[in-house]
């Protein structure tokens, strides 16, 4: 590979590289080399960037068109406002779960859909089903029956 045509000529001040030479300001190769001679970077960036040249630039104000009477007809077509009619596809895709053997597709027939199979409570303190222990009356009669002997004696 050749590298030539990319060198740096720092003493004679012959910009090589594209970059420099379309911005005006010295890339990060070039500066890193006029760094290395000791040299001042502010001397090899384009006279355009600097004060004086922003202050001539400037000098004179420039007054806006008071209202749209005044415009010109323009010859090109007026922009158009973004379409907002389609949602974008980011996010996370929802995936349709899987259905079993004989369960309906569609959500509005209700009596074709399976119901949950939901095991009956077994209370744990009379072996009862239909309620658990929580809700026990022989607990309650317990309860009870505790808080009247304590009273009593």
């Amino acid at each position: 590979m050749d590298k030539v045509a990319d060198c740096i000529p720092i003493k004679s001040i012959d910009i090589t590289t594209r970059a420099w030479q379309l911005s005006g300001i010295p890339c990060t190769h070039a500066l890193c080399a006029i760094l290395s001679e000791g040299l001042d970077p502010d001397d090899f960036v384009h006279k355009f960037y600097t004060v004086d040249m922003y202050k001539v630039a400037y000098q004179y104000p420039i007054y806006g068109i008071s209202y749209d009477a005044l415009w010109g007809e323009s010859l090109y077509i007026p922009p158009l406002p973004p379409d907002f009619g389609r949602k974008s596809t980011k996010g996370k895709r929802v995936k349709k779960r899987r259905r079993e053997e004989g369960e309906s597709v569609n959500k509005q027939k209700k009596g074709t859909m399976l119901k949950k199979q939901q095991k009956t409570v077994k209370c744990r303190r009379c072996g009862s089903k239909g309620h658990n222990s929580l809700t026990c009356v022989v607990q309650r009669v317990f309860i009870i029956f505790n808080y009247i002997c304590t009273i009593a004696f």
